[in-house]
Order: structure tokens, then sequence, then C-alpha cells
């Protein structure tokens, strides 16, 4: 069997309310939808966020692996310019949705699911845990505006853990909306917090003595980079969780003998695609480091590709981010993977287990042809807005 042909589709989907937190703000996601082809006919599925310049990647891409057998998928990711070349920006994410489709393409060929391709499946469904996005016209209460959102991602898809994106307002506003989270559902919800690295170490270090009493299953990226994080770490003992200062593998050594993180949060789109990030859950449990799933705002393809890794994973002990549930629409036959009871079930199919919908990849190929690319509004990391 070889790799022959390739297709794009960039669509765009749009969220039930806009998404903000401490660096971004964004109503909808481009994405690029990939259909990857064989000479047997079997034809693998991927998906990337990114417009015209992670579709120019995606045929680099193709270029790399157009020809070779899909099965000697060392050979293959050791083609792609990814992040074991230290790279960033679109390349690893172009890199991921080819790989993605390549793994569809095998577990098609031999009538099996990607996850029995890993290692066999280790669980047959994966807790999940709800981002909670700042509502930015909510400061006034922020507390209460967190706890409604809460309880009615909980009440309709059983969340047991919930993550407060934060660094928009005072650190002290959004220390309030974690106690009043922790007073309304007790100790059986697990609390996050993120702020996408814009506070200061000091601050950092405040916010998580303030927080001891909270029992947060862990503080995600609370400051920028390597050191800053060695230094709360060492003056907080709170868990710290990343995918912001570990991104390749040149920084996982440092980190680990930095003692600077205690969860590395994986993610096929940042690493590289699924193979790569199978082999960062293996490091993780070699140096008894945890290691966690980050999410990219996935659809449903990219949604059944983290599901088939998590699968087998075993070194997998917390809920993974999820955030398809507050899309408008998906790709995939069905709609989006279901949540029931605060988890999603594996796909059982061949290869990943979801297919497109053809109407629904129409419908938001006119989105993008309609409106252009949705554009994601950023700021910067170490501006701290709340002392505007």
């Amino acid at each position: 069997m070889k790799i022959t042909d390739l297709k794009v589709d960039l669509i765009n989907i749009t969220y039930t309310h806009t998404m903000s937190s401490a660096t971004s703000k964004a109503s909808g996601t481009t994405k690029c939808i990939v259909r990857l082809g064989t000479d047997e006919g079997i034809v693998g599925l991927g998906e990337a966020p990114g417009g015209a310049e992670t579709h120019e990647e995606i045929l680099r891409a193709y270029e790399a692996v157009r020809g070779h057998d899909p099965f000697r998928i060392e050979a293959l990711v050791e083609r792609l310019p990814g992040p074991h070349r230290g790279l960033y920006g679109p390349t690893p994410t172009a890199m991921s949705a080819v790989e993605m489709a390549v793994w569809d393409i095998m577990g098609k060929a031999v009538g099996r699911p990607v996850c029995d391709l890993l290692g066999g499946r280790y669980r047959a469904a994966v807790p999940v845990c709800a981002p909670l996005f700042t509502d930015e016209g909510a400061e006034a209460d922020f507390a209460s505006a967190t706890v409604a959102a809460a309880e009615a991602a909980i009440a309709r898809w059983g969340f047991g853990a919930v993550k407060v994106k934060a660094g928009v307002y005072r650190p002290g506003t959004e220390l309030g909306a974690l106690r009043a989270l922790r007073r309304q559902f007790g100790d059986g919800l697990a609390l996050r917090v993120d702020p996408n690295g814009v506070w200061s170490p000091e601050e950092s270090i405040r916010f998580g003595q303030r927080a001891l009493d909270l029992d947060l299953e862990w503080m995600e990226d609370p400051t920028w980079g390597i050191e800053g994080m060695q230094r709360v770490r060492a003056a907080v003992p709170i868990p710290l969780a990343t995918n912001m200062c570990v991104r390749n593998f040149d920084e996982v050594p440092v980190a680990f003998r930095a003692r600077a993180v205690d969860v590395i949060l994986g993610d096929h789109r940042i690493w590289g695609g699924i193979w790569p990030t199978r082999k960062l859950a293996a490091l993780c449990e070699g140096m008894n480091v945890g290691f966690g799933l980050h999410s990219s705002h996935e659809l449903g393809i990219a949604t059944a590709a983290r599901l088939h890794l998590a699968a087998a994973t075993a070194h997998l002990s917390y809920p993974i981010d999820v955030t398809h549930w507050f899309h408008a629409d998906d790709v995939i036959e069905g709609g989006p993977l279901p949540i029931r009871d605060g988890a999603i079930a594996v796909p059982t199919g061949p290869g990943l287990g979801v297919e497109i919908d053809p109407e629904a990849l129409e419908r938001g190929a006119a989105r993008c042809r309609r409106d252009g690319p949705y554009m994601t509004t950023f700021t910067h990391p170490s501006r701290y807005r709340w002392w505007v």
C-alpha cells in the first residue's frame, strides 16, 4: 500500500459564545480537514487548526510522505519536520493532521481501531474536563457567572472536573470564582485554574498560597517559562501542569531536572502527531511525571484521535480537556461525539472510527468561503490587563 493523493478542505465552525482567555478571544475556529488517499482506495481523515498557512504546510507534509507505505509510521514521522526537530508554529500542526490520517488508514486497512495499534484499549471511555472560558461581561460578579456556567455544563454533560480560564481579571477576583465553585460543588469536583502564563512568578506564588485550602488538582501555566514555573513550584505545594513551557522534546529534560512541572499536557497538534505524543507519555511515565492531554478546540476527527491515544495510554490519570461541547457544528456523521456522565466512549470502528458528513463539511466550507478564516485576537502574554 502507498499514499497517493490528498484533499484538504478549509472550514469554519462557530462557537456558541465568545471564548475569552488571558491571551486571546475568538468566536469560532477555522480547521483544515484532510483526506489522505492510498492506491488501495482507503482514505484516512485528519484535522488541524488554521487557514492558508496551515494548508500550505499540509501540502508540504504530503509531499514528504507521498508514495510511502503508511505502516512505516516511525520512518514517516522522521520524514516530517515536526517538534522532534525543535520547531513551533504551523509546521507540527500540519504534520499532525497528515500523521493522524495515516493512523486512520492503518486502522481501516486491518479493520481495527487506532487504539489497538497503539497497544490496545486500556480504557473504554475517557473522563473529560470542561474548560470554563471567561465571560468578559461578568467582572462585577465573576464568581456567580462561573458557577452558573459550571452548573449548566455539569447538569447537561456530567463533568467531574472543570478548569477556570483565568488571567483576565484581578487574580483575587478569579480566586473568588474558584472558592464559589468549591462551596457550590464540594470536594467531589476537580478544580483547575489556567491563566495561560500571564501572571508573574510573584503573583503566581501569592495566588497559590492563598488557594491552598481549595485542593486544586493543578495550576496550569500560572507563569511563563521553565524558570518561572520552577520558582512557583518551589514555593507552592500545588501541582503545576503545562502545555506552554514544555512543547518539544528538547525542553522535556530541562523541565524534569528543574522540577518545574508535575504534569505535562500532551497535544498531538503541538507535538506533531499521535506517535510523538505517545512517546511523550512514555517519557513522563519513566520519570514519574504526570501526563494529561490539552485541547486545541478539536472537532470530531481530532477528538477521536485524542480518545484513541488516551484509551491506549495507561499513564494518564487525569480527565482530558475537551471543548467541542461549545461548538455549534461539527463535520462528522452523527455530530459531536457525545459526553455522558463526564466521559466520552472511545470509538470502536476501524481506524479513528468516525466518518465525514458531506453536508456538514459543506456547511463549514461555505462559512469559510463567505467569511474568510476566523481570526483569533491575541494579546501579549506578559500584559497584565488588570493593572491597565
